[in-house]
């Protein structure tokens, strides 16, 4: 009997002790649940055997031929399976069959686990999410850290702190072989967070060289891929020429190529917010289907 049966056993001798439930009232409320109690019969048990089984084949025939797979087909392995066994999940428990569904949901979870294992193979992936990551503040004693690193003194206590913070920074950069950047437009130009990571990594001698006549890059990305979306639409020849008000996308070219991106791709879209909601979903979907034009190219 499950906990749940044994609470209302209680719950019921209770109720009905204190007027609150009639014999008939009981019974009835006896019944409902018995019928309604889920039971493991031979189906059941085939299903998630099933399920079990098809999880073991996927991961023996993966880690079979996972080297010989194109990156992009992986992706698509990846996605096509995981979307498969919930999608099909859903439909389950949509038709009132819940230990198959959950037998799919188990097959999702062994599909996510075996993938998850062999992409670390394949892809490591860093996110810095500006919202929530807690960037140092580059004041007094940044600047002082800055320009003791280059000149090789010695830091106060907390110089050092804020020294091993920006480092820890730059070195997420050092390891990367692709960068993807996305950031809207504010007044014209950047937001101050983005500006704020870009000023503390951006160090001579750790993204940077110079010798005192001209700048060269230290990191070695092959690919960068840069999202940039406004609520407008930069022309020249119109009141809104890029030249003069687009600080956004050409500085953010400028300063990967800076530091040492090869290859870099821009995807801009305008009108990505304004009064004209129709336009603004073309031009969203348009960026998406740049995006998407970008995936193979990107991961090869």
């Amino acid at each position: 009997m499950s906990r749940y049966a044994k609470r209302l056993d209680r719950d019921l001798v209770r109720w009905r002790e204190a007027g609150w439930v009639t014999p008939d009232g009981e019974a009835a409320i006896r019944r409902d649940v018995t019928s309604h109690a889920s039971k493991l019969d031979l189906a059941s048990a085939l299903g998630i055997l099933g399920a079990v089984l098809i999880g073991f084949g996927a991961m023996s025939f993966v880690a079979a031929h996972w080297s010989e797979m194109p990156r992009l087909f992986r992706l698509a392995m990846i996605f096509g399976g995981l979307f498969g066994a919930y999608g099909i999940a859903g439909v389950l428990f949509d038709r009132k069959h819940p230990t198959f569904a959950h037998a799919a949901i188990l097959l999702g979870v062994a599909l996510f686990g075996l993938f998850r294992h062999k992409l670390n193979d394949t892809i490591f992936a860093q996110l810095i999410g500006l919202i929530h990551e807690r960037l140092p503040e580059f004041d007094y004693e940044a600047i002082g850290a800055k320009y003791k690193a280059v000149q090789h003194k010695t830091m106060t206590e907390t110089e050092f702190d804020v020294w091993e913070s920006i480092q820890s920074l730059i070195q997420r950069f050092q390891s990367a072989d692709r960068i993807v950047l996305g950031t809207p437009m504010w007044n014209f130009g950047l937001p101050y967070k983005l500006k704020q990571l870009i000023d503390l990594v951006s160090q001579r001698n750790y993204l940077f060289a110079y010798d005192g006549k001209q700048y060269g890059p230290l990191l070695n990305v092959e690919k960068a891929v840069v999202v940039c979306t406004r609520g407008s639409r930069f022309l020249e020849g119109t009141p809104l020429p890029p030249s003069r008000f687009d600080h956004q996308a050409t500085y953010l070219d400028f300063w990967l190529r800076l530091v040492g991106v090869r290859d870099l791709r821009s995807v801009i879209v305008d009108n990505a917010w304004n009064h004209d909601r129709q336009q603004s979903e073309v031009s969203l979907a348009k960026g998406e289907a740049a995006l998407v034009r970008l995936v193979e190219w990107f991961l090869t």
